[in-house]
């Protein structure tokens, strides 16, 4: 008894051969064939892994290891239910051994299997059928909106016994391309849902082709998530979720924000190119795995009145906050704004800025890290130079400061000069950005609707005390 493939035969005591045991075994040895039967390259399965009654040696139920204990054989044996365990594996010099399968195909060496049999061809297949596996085609899709493009990676798939030679991609606009790399990108000229056809193409003909969907939507902002719960960005966790983990603006952090129609928008990841969902069930964390938009990928933008920014699903009419402090990770399950449920939103274009004093060259510092005022006095930029623009609403911004993770303030509402030591924005930490004729900035503080100074020429701190603008009140914003 030898080459067979032998899948729940007699698990539920059915016989099939008249007259024969109905013990539920897929092997059984019974009787005077005990003594000069061979047994050996089959492949078994009974349902259950390690199945304690797949074989039978005289009457006996048992295992696999105690078929070998006992009887001596099937040492070539596997317990699966591995199509790719038959492969290539069968001992064509057992007797009777068909050149052929049942249906007359010819034994087929396949490429991506080790040939592990026996006999003069040693990659037939055990079981009645030669397998010839087909070409698997697999493929990720990765959405850029401020691109209004998507690239399709197919490098996944699985050849079969024949070689990929070549992958098409309709993109679902008319556009079709045919070629050796198995990675396309396509930029749309306009936004709408496009079903996308990728057909892998092998050397013998064939070929498997897999559609999927992806949406292009109108972008109106490529920003970051400051957290006001924590102070980080919210950005692709080690966990694959979302999370304010981050204390500055990375490629994880970074999402394009897609106006989706009725007042709603959707967001997509860029680091991972997928729309951000809402659990279907409104009880787990967000997830990034579709490239198309539906109720779970659609949110409503609320601007609050410190000039944070909160999302509300329109699956779960729920707004997106920190699950716990457990679990700091996002999801769509808060009935109201607190807290965890805003976000500072800082355009990409806007993180890690600079401002250089035109009254003498030098950079904006935030000394000792934040714990002393404002100064212009540097001339090199490092992390307390490094200033992140809150977008506030309004023409309004704030200063996030890389060197404490703290935000500006006009200390006493304009009277003392600017340090970097609130963690929230109020009054004295917002400002409105100007910008001058000569290509330069300056910002007036909202507390006092008094400019920016870097008083003394930069000898002394910047503080929010002139009326109007001169040399001292100029930035260049870097």
């Amino acid at each position: 008894m030898q080459n067979n493939r032998l899948v729940l035969n007699g698990y539920f005591s059915q016989p099939y051969c008249p007259g024969g045991p109905t013990d539920g075994v897929e092997i059984g040895i019974y009787g005077g064939a005990v003594g000069d039967t061979v047994v050996d390259y089959n492949d078994v399965h009974h349902l259950n892994p390690n199945s304690p009654t797949v074989y039978a040696w005289n009457g006996v139920r048992m295992g696999l290891a105690a078929f070998r204990k006992a009887s001596g054989q099937a040492a070539h044996d596997r317990e699966s239910q591995s199509e790719r365990d038959v492969i290539d594996s069968a001992n064509s010099a057992a007797p009777g051994y068909p050149a052929t399968s049942r249906d007359g195909t010819a034994r087929v060496d396949d490429p991506g299997v080790p040939n592990t049999g026996a006999g003069p061809v040693t990659y037939a297949d055990r079981g009645a059928d030669e397998i010839i596996r087909r070409v698997l085609a697999r493929t990720s899709i990765a959405v850029d909106l401020a691109a209004s493009s998507v690239t399709v990676d197919a490098s996944s798939s699985e050849p079969g016994v024949y070689p990929i030679v070549s992958y098409t991609f309709d993109f679902g606009d008319g556009t079709t391309v045919t070629q050796a790399a198995p990675i396309a990108s396509h930029r749309y000229a306009r936004p709408g849902e496009y079903r996308i056809n990728t057909t892998v193409n092998t050397t013998d003909g064939l070929s498997m082709t897999v559609t999927e969907p992806a949406t292009i939507l109108p972008v109106s902002a490529t920003v970051g998530l400051l957290s006001l719960y924590n102070l980080r960005y919210v950005a692709t966790t080690a966990s694959g979720l979302l999370g304010p983990s981050q204390a500055g603006l990375t490629p994880a952090g970074q999402f394009d924000i897609g106006d989706a129609g009725t007042g709603q928008v959707a967001l997509v990841s860029r680091s991972t190119g997928k729309y951000i969902s809402t659990d279907s069930l409104g009880t787990g964390p967000l997830t990034m795995t579709s490239t198309n938009i539906g109720p779970t990928e659609r949110f409503t933008l609320t601007r609050n009145a410190d000039g944070s920014i909160s999302l509300r699903s329109v699956h779960t009419l729920r707004y997106v906050s920190i699950m716990s402090q457990a679990s700091p990770y996002l999801g769509a399950t808060r009935t109201a704004i607190g807290t965890w449920e805003k976000f500072y939103p800082v355009k990409v274009s806007d993180a890690a800025r600079t401002l250089k004093a035109s009254t003498n060259g030098k950079f904006v510092t935030a000394e000792n890290a934040g714990a002393k005022p404002l100064i212009a006095n540097r001339t090199a930029v490092g992390p307390w130079e490094q200033f992140d623009l809150v977008d506030l609403g309004n023409g309004q911004v704030a200063f996030f400061a890389r060197a404490s993770n703290r935000f500006v303030a006009a200390e006493s509402a304009g009277t003392k000069a600017l340090i970097a030591n609130r963690t929230a924005v109020g009054p004295w930490e917002r400002f409105t950005a100007i910008r001058n004729s000569d290509g330069t900035t300056s910002f007036k503080a909202a507390v006092n609707n008094r400019y920016v100074c870097a008083e003394s020429a930069g000898a002394k701190p910047l503080v929010a005390n002139r009326t109007a603008v001169g040399p001292w009140e100029k930035f260049a914003l870097g």
